[in-house]
């Protein structure tokens, strides 16, 4: 019996896509993305994901916290 996980992996590698050239993807503006802790106690993680394929990851106590820094940061990438 197929899962929603496999049935969704097998779907997306039955596409036919077109190679990404390397150019259009370094364009890219960073993603700022703020995750949940998986159990309570854990911190919220404010986490920038650049096209160059570099990751960087803060900790924070609350989710407003971290979504204030990566707000700060994107405003600062941007100038």
């Amino acid at each position: 019996m197929a899962t929603g996980h496999n049935k969704g992996s097998d779907y997306r590698n039955s596409r036919k896509t077109k190679p990404i050239k390397r150019e259009a993807v370094l364009k890219k503006a960073p993603a700022y993305i703020v995750y949940a802790p998986p159990v309570p106690g854990l911190p919220f993680l404010a986490v920038t994901l650049k096209a160059d394929g570099s990751v960087s990851a803060k900790s924070f106590d609350t989710a407003e916290e971290a979504a204030a820094f990566n707000k700060r940061a994107a405003t600062l990438a941007k100038h």
